[in-house]
């Protein structure tokens, strides 16, 4: 072997064990570190949202809680709207707002929040006529 070549092999680092062993370390313990922040910080059960029983005029309002059922019937149908499917949310908000509006009565902040959605459901829609329903439904609101 020539002088030139002996001294390219000798002076060749291979990683030994050590090298090895931080280099693993550190690769193992960052993500530990990192993920040792992230606690389980999902929220606990809380009771059915009830509206307040005074309303910013001064008149009474219902106190009527939202059912387990119908406020799953509405994160159904939220969900829904957020996958763009506007025509499959809108007989899901017409359900819910007839049922509610039966349940609590028509005014009841519930009852107008399903009427709103099922509005944007239909407004959102390419179909002939569906911006005038809309618009039917969101002029109710405001009467």
């Amino acid at each position: 072997m020539t002088e030139r070549m002996q001294t390219l092999t000798t002076t060749r680092r291979i990683p030994t064990i050590p090298t090895i062993a931080t280099i693993a370390a550190i690769v193992v313990l960052i993500p530990v570190i990192v993920l040792a922040g992230c606690g389980d910080d999902r929220p606990t059960a809380s009771p059915a949202p009830v509206h307040p029983a005074v309303s910013a005029d001064g008149s009474e309002r219902s106190t009527k809680a939202l059912s387990d059922a119908h406020l799953a019937t509405f994160n159904r149908g939220a969900g829904v709207m957020g996958t763009f499917a506007f025509e499959d949310a809108e007989p899901i908000f017409a359900a819910l707002s007839q049922e509610l509006a039966t349940e609590l009565g028509p005014d009841h902040p519930f009852t107008r929040d399903a009427k709103r959605n099922h509005a944007l459901a239909i407004l959102n829609q390419s179909a002939d006529g569906a911006q005038e329903r809309a618009i039917a439904i969101l002029d109710e609101l405001i009467a």
